[in-house]
């Protein structure tokens, strides 16, 4: 931990020495899925969905100080033990870190609007646990003993990120970035984080001529056919694939950002469990924000961020059951502009269902084209 704070010290007091000019101060805000090394010897839930939000000042020479807070998800694990042969002890827990972090960063530019950002840093770790242990004595009668626990504790730990930005505009960029936080709970192990955000930085003013090249403005719209995938667990078979389908409309503002509403059909998954078959149909209605990223001549590339209604209709031999839940959207594509109005595009969705009391990730690899009016 000395090290960090060392190097961290040393960073930001050569940031004021060498910096010729005062440079944007600028928040960074991301979602994105979490995964905690937990250990648990029967069952374990160790992937979230979290985000974070960072508040940074430039100093100049690529270096800035910054200040934010990660929320790492929800997590969870099952342990069970059998001290003899009459006693069984199941101890169920289930934890929530999140971490203020006060660290530096080095940005390094690699050409073509396109950088790296790496981070090092402090991370105080707060994290809530939730545990039931539940006791079963087998005899000539029975005893069942459940004990529940809620319980707060909070650790300082080493911090390391990296992410690879785009820069969008003079004032915007969209940066991809890996997270990670060392021994985040109870010192079982590193805590990492995958999200895709943007970097706004205040004091600049649009509309500069070094930002990217003016894109078309204009409607679209968007179909594709492709293949459908359901990421879950299932005690005895699955049947996980199938044939889905999406449609998109939108509006592309200039300089590539876009606005899109938007329909997937999943297709149709099954899945037996406690004798029972279960055939889920998820659908999701979509609300992005999109952003489309020329790379070399005609190709290009799409990413897209935001919000989805997912339905999902969930149907057994006794019961149907109708869920219909918020969830967040992600997707990315690859383009390529056959002529002005016609472009193909191969790309991947993603977003999550509620199915049998799991919520599993289901995807959608397809193929299509969009037409600009």
């Amino acid at each position: 931990m000395k090290k960090h704070a060392i190097v961290l010290a040393a960073l930001v007091v050569g940031a004021h020495a060498h910096a010729q000019d005062s440079n944007p101060f600028y928040v960074t805000g991301a979602i994105g899925a979490g995964h905690l090394d937990v250990n648990c010897n029967t069952s374990c839930d160790n992937k979230g969905k979290g985000g974070k939000i960072l508040l940074g000042q430039n100093f100049g020479y690529g270096i800035s100080a910054e200040l934010g807070a990660v929320e790492l998800g929800k997590f969870g694990g099952t342990n069970v033990v059998s001290p003899s042969s009459t006693t069984k002890i199941t101890t169920s827990e289930t934890y929530k870190p999140i971490a203020i972090l006060l660290g530096a960063a080095y940005t390094q530019a690699l050409g073509n609007n396109w950088g790296v950002k790496a981070r090092l840093g402090v991370a105080q770790v707060k994290t809530k646990t939730d545990s039931t242990t539940t006791t079963v004595v087998t005899g000539t009668t029975t005893t069942t003993t459940t004990l529940a626990s809620k319980t707060t504790n909070s650790k300082t730990r080493g911090y390391l990120g990296l992410g690879l930005t785009y820069r969008v505009m003079k004032d915007l960029d969209i940066e991809l970035g890996v997270d990670n936080i060392s021994a985040a709970v109870g010192g079982q192990g590193s805590a990492r984080q995958v999200t895709l955000g943007a970097t706004y930085a205040f004091g600049a003013k649009w509309g500069q001529e070094d930002e990217l090249p003016a894109q078309g403005e204009g409607f679209y719209a968007t179909a594709a056919v492709g293949a459908s995938r359901a990421k879950t667990d299932c005690a005895a078979s699955c049947d996980t694939s199938d044939t889905g389908m999406k449609l998109l409309g939108g509006y592309q503002f200039n300089h590539g950002l876009g606005l899109e509403v938007g329909y997937i059909s999943f297709g149709k998954f099954s899945a037996f469990a406690n004798n029972t078959t279960y055939t889920v149909k998820p659908t999701a209605l979509l609300l992005n924000g999109a952003l489309a990223l020329p790379l070399n001549g005609d190709f290009g590339a799409k990413l897209r961020l935001g919000y989805a209604q997912v339905r999902s209709q969930d149907t057994a031999a006794t019961v149907a059951k109708t869920e219909s839940k918020p969830k967040v959207y992600y997707g990315l594509a690859a383009t390529y502009a056959i002529n002005k109005n016609f472009k193909v595009e191969v790309a991947a969705d993603s977003t999550e269902a509620d199915v049998v009391d799991q919520k599993p990730t289901v995807r959608l690899y397809s193929a299509g084209v969009t037409y600009a009016f």
